[in-house]
């Protein structure tokens, strides 16, 4: 499911001008949750990375299975986490 989403948003990644970079192991177990809440999810993750991560930048995903735990990670060159950071320390 992830990599579909990823999919329909490798254009608006390219159009902005920012690499997507996939690390997803293959045959990754199911997890008992909505597969339309989790679509809806990582879709705002990256629209989100997309739209504060300037043209040059990086959004890198990661989902792998480490000792019976799922990880998905999601990682930008974004300017979000500095602005919220900003905001809670005033």
């Amino acid at each position: 499911m992830l990599n579909d989403v990823v999919s329909k948003q490798i254009p608006y990644f390219l159009n902005s001008g920012i690499t997507l970079n996939t690390y997803i192991e293959p045959d990754l177990p199911l997890i008992d949750a909505s597969p339309e809440y989790l679509e809806q999810v990582f879709l705002h993750i990256l629209n989100n990375a997309n739209d504060f991560t300037s043209s040059g930048g990086q959004v890198d995903i990661y989902a792998f299975d480490e000792e019976d735990n799922l990880h998905k990670i999601i990682s930008d060159t974004g300017l979000e986490l500095m602005i919220i950071q900003l905001r809670t320390s005033l």
